[in-house]
């Protein structure tokens, strides 16, 4: 004998029963992003989520006055080092560069400028020059970190200041001192005192009626002999190592 079943006893459409599959795998399942696994409520928020996540980025300096403005201040002749750190927080590989302002003299590492991969670090470094101060005071930096996945960016800017080099008391003592042994027929009697007029800090030979001095105007070194006549010797930055100063 044969039955009717009932409607009650008929099989779940195949349509509701995958309709019910997939939102229970939605509401359960794990989203897969690479080798990262998140857990996700709702699949719409958790895709949106990676699409929208602009990725990582650090700037670390030697600098310590860098802190969280974005401005430092270095002076000519000191050394600027800035660590450009990128990453993605759902682990996609990412690229770090200089977007712009790279200085006179400046470079990276890579020496391309760039660096691409899982939590990628490029440096920046730069010594500004002696005369940087008047030529090129202020420079705009600009590092980015670019996901070519979700095609976003973010971008980190840095000003920095560059302040003047003068050389201390020390540094010219230092060149006097090895500089009447060096010529001693032009500066002698030696003992003289060192004195400030004006923007010169210099010394006067008696002997021989001259002066050797350093111009705060420009750094530079000066020698007056007995005929008034005033000579350039140069920079006082190329004089010193020669002095062991």
């Amino acid at each position: 004998m044969t039955t009717t079943p009932s409607p009650s006893d008929k099989p779940a459409r195949p349509a509701k029963v995958l309709k019910f599959l997939g939102r229970s795998m939605v509401a359960l399942g794990l989203l897969s992003l690479g080798n990262h696994y998140v857990p996700v409520i709702d699949g719409v928020t958790a895709a949106t989520q990676v699409i929208s996540s602009p990725p990582l980025l650090a700037l670390i300096s030697n600098r310590a006055d860098l802190g969280n403005n974005g401005t430092v201040t270095v002076t000519e002749g000191q050394n600027l080092t800035i660590s450009v750190q990128g990453g993605d927080p759902y682990g996609y590989p990412v690229q770090v560069q200089i977007a712009s302002g790279m200085p006179p003299g400046g470079q990276t590492n890579p020496a391309n400028g760039y660096n691409y991969g899982i939590n990628p670090v490029m440096y920046f470094g730069w010594t500004p020059a002696i005369g940087t101060a008047a030529s090129n005071p202020v420079s705009q930096l600009s590092f980015l970190s670019h996901n070519y996945y979700n095609g976003l960016t973010t971008v980190k800017s840095v000003t920095v200041r560059v302040a003047k080099w003068s050389p201390s008391t020390t540094n010219i003592n230092c060149l006097f001192n090895w500089a009447e042994t060096a010529f001693p027929s032009l500066l002698t009697p030696t003992g003289f005192p060192t004195a400030v007029a004006g923007v010169y800090t210099y010394r006067w030979y008696s002997a021989t009626n001259s002066y050797v001095g350093v111009s705060s105007a420009d750094n530079h070194v000066y020698f007056l002999g007995s005929d008034g006549q005033m000579i350039d010797e140069g920079a006082i930055t190329d004089w010193l190592p020669k002095a062991g100063c």
